[in-house]
């Protein structure tokens, strides 16, 4: 969640959201249990005996079972890792699983597993569950005949109700947990850039997290645990930061005097607007650049001088330094208009393609493009946006924050709160009373001077509670109680169910078109938490059926499948126009992929009242039924189409109003 400054870490353990960034590489090594002599002797007799074996052997040469017989299995002995091998767990009302490994305390309990099916109770004693493929396998695809090996230890995890999963091609080993499992989230080591390094100190990020003992003595279950209260802290820190900044850029182009801007109702709510809309950019930019979706470390120029981290390390140093800042100087809101135009249009020097959202367009965006925030509003302003405050052995310091590992749906609701407040102008100092504006009394009281701008509710309060907005758990339940009926009646017309619950698709392309015939729409969509949920659960449903798209290249199949799912399938609705940008954002961030445009939602998630209709008794039932049917069938048969001219072009389908239309008629 917080950026190290060791891109060498990263290198040698990557962590994929399971972990709070910062706690993993500043805190876990300043733990007691990271200093166990016991820990350290035991991992440098594990790496030299590892470093031996791999002398020896050449395991990219090796199938499967040789890999697991001569390298897998010595691994998790050098971990001291007891386990019983093919172990069947009971999935669902038929049939059951076989993951590889089932990892247990003790060989005593190891070998009291036998060939029988075990429901998920009869082996709640067991640490973990493990899966093992062949080296060099790419971990997030399938492959033909084979299903997907994420989703599959997913599954395992899922359906054996064991809190952690273990995952390797020999060379790179996963840790999953079954409350966080969502196939991409996950902490990796490459286990053979460990034994090459000669670093005992970066072996430990291994050993310690994937020995017997890190199960068995809670040392998982601590870093987990701390991880998510650090993270809990810097999200809520974050959003104070961000309900700042905003004031801060609505400050900056009121004050700024060539923007020549009045304080009236009507410009304060175009200035309001046009700054969550620049925070909206900034928020994609930071999320695609810790994604590496932006040729960050691909381009030279890109990293070190046009992107927004190089401009977040130039903003930290002039305030560390405490730099004077031109109140009549522009540059870096000048460099971030740069960045935009390169983002929109394209820029071949910097390796970027056109992303073609209108989020980034002048044209959409005037106000962005003929008006500036000064340095003495925006360098302070994009700090708050790029580093938090924490403490450290009772020191503060400021870091930045790594928006990789933020989830989109947090990070959409912080931001779909600032959907309820107006911007006003103090005309008089005023101080907090609770959360609610009031007159100072006194001067040193005073939070707002005469004349400064501060957002409010329309009850004059400073901060909304967000009581409203529905929880993560409920969504899902939603979602899965609404989509699996359908998904799974759909398989069944495209597929076979043999006896241990596995599919068997004989249609691919038939049972692909009619799951991106279905429409879902949201008519109230907010920072657009529901369809995010939706695409991602249809997306989960194909991916588990080892489908293999022929155009996947080197893409994580998960997102390939979200993003056709996010340009076939998803609606949505909202009053309020910043509210739609949110619900775009949310998307976009949630199927990025390196050099695919933004363009494909921006006919499918549109502002609009969703509180209109008619009454039932305007439509005869047999009516309705027939041309349900037509529209069905006329549906799949246009998905079809629309997929295979997108896969065609190399990119999303794009959609005019009139399929907007009638796929909204047809998802209600």
């Amino acid at each position: 969640m917080l950026e190290t400054e060791q891109r060498s870490l990263s290198a040698t353990h990557r962590n994929n959201g399971l972990f709070a960034d910062y706690y993993l590489n500043e805190i876990v090594p300043t733990l007691t249990e990271w200093d166990d002599a016991t820990l350290v002797s035991q991992a440098t007799v594990a790496y030299d005996e590892l470093r031996r074996l791999r002398e020896r052997i050449q395991p990219e040469s090796l199938d499967e079972a040789q890999l697991e017989e001569q390298w897998v299995k010595p691994v998790l002995d050098a971990l001291n890792m007891s386990y019983s091998v093919q172990v069947k767990v009971r999935y669902r009302e038929r049939g059951h699983r076989k993951p590889d490994y089932v990892f247990v305390g003790s060989d005593a309990d190891a070998r009291a597993l036998t060939s029988e099916i075990y429901d998920p109770e009869q082996i709640a004693h067991a640490l973990a569950v493990g899966d093992a493929k062949r080296w060099g396998v790419n971990l997030d695809q399938s492959a033909p005949g084979q299903r997907n090996p994420a989703q599959q230890i997913d599954e395992y995890l899922r359906y054996s109700e064991l809190p952690w999963g273990i995952l390797t091609d020999g060379r790179t080993w996963r840790l999953y947990h079954r409350d966080t499992s969502k196939y991409n989230t996950y902490y990796a080591v490459d286990l053979d850039q460990l034994l090459d390094a000669d670093n005992l100190n970066n072996f430990l990020y291994f050993y310690a997290f994937f020995r017997k003992e890190a199960f068995t003595s809670g040392w998982l279950v601590k870093v987990l645990a701390g991880s998510e209260d650090f993270a809990q802290k810097l999200t809520d820190k974050l959003e104070d930061e961000v309900y700042e900044a905003l004031e801060m850029i609505a400050q900056g182009f009121l004050d700024y005097r060539r923007n020549q801007l009045s304080a009236d109702a009507t410009t304060l709510r175009t200035i309001y607007e046009n700054s969550l809309v620049l925070l909206y950019r900034l928020l994609f930019i930071f999320y695609a650049e810790s994604r590496e979706i932006l040729p960050m470390f691909d381009n030279e120029t890109y990293t070190n001088q046009r992107s927004l981290t190089a401009i977040k390390r130039r903003v930290a140093h002039d305030l560390d330094f405490n730099r004077s800042l031109n109140a009549d100087s522009s540059s870096f809101y000048n460099g971030l208009q740069d960045l935009f135009f390169a983002i929109d249009a394209g820029d071949p020097s910097l390796d970027l393609p056109p992303y073609n959202g209108k989020l980034f367009a002048d044209r959409q965006h005037p106000f962005l493009a003929d008006n500036v925030v000064g340095d003495a509003y925006l360098v302070p302003a994009l700090d708050k946006l790029a580093r938090v405050d924490v403490t450290e052995n009772r020191r503060q310091k400021r870091v930045f924050v790594d928006y990789r590992d933020l989830d989109v749906r947090h990070l959409g609701s912080i931001y779909e709160k600032l959907l309820e407040y107006e911007l006003a102008v103090a005309d008089q100092p005023l101080m907090l009373k609770g959360q609610q504006y009031v007159p100072a009394k006194k001067a040193e009281d005073a939070l707002k001077q005469a004349g400064q701008v501060y957002l409010r509710t329309g009850s004059n309060e400073r901060k909304v509670t967000g009581s409203y907005y529905t929880p993560d758990y409920i969504v899902r339940f939603i979602v899965e109680k609404t989509l699996e009926p359908l998904l799974t009646d759909i398989t069944g017309r495209h597929a076979t169910l043999d006896e241990d619950g596995q599919w068997h698709v004989q249609d691919a392309d038939g049972l692909v078109a009619e799951v991106l015939a279905l429409n879902v729409l949201d008519p109230a969509t907010g920072s657009g938490h529901f369809v995010v949920d939706v695409t991602s659960y249809i997306a989960e449903w194909l991916t588990a059926l080892s489908l293999r798209p022929h155009d996947l290249g080197d893409e994580d199949e998960l997102i390939y499948w979200k993003r056709l799912v996010a340009s076939a399938c998803i609606y949505a609705v909202d009053i309020n126009p910043l509210a739609v940008e949110l619900a775009k954002l949310s998307m976009w961030l949630t199927t990025l992929a390196k050099g695919k445009p933004l363009s494909f939602l921006d006919h499918h998630i549109r502002v609009g009242n969703s509180l209109v209709g008619a009454s039932l008794s305007d439509f005869d039932d047999a009516e309705v039924d027939v041309k349900a049917e037509k529209n069905r069938q006329r549906r799949i048969q246009s998905a079809e189409k629309r997929r295979r001219e997108a896969e065609a072009a190399g990119q999303a389908t794009l959609f005019d109003l009139d399929d907007f239309t009638e796929g909204v008629r047809f998802a209600v």
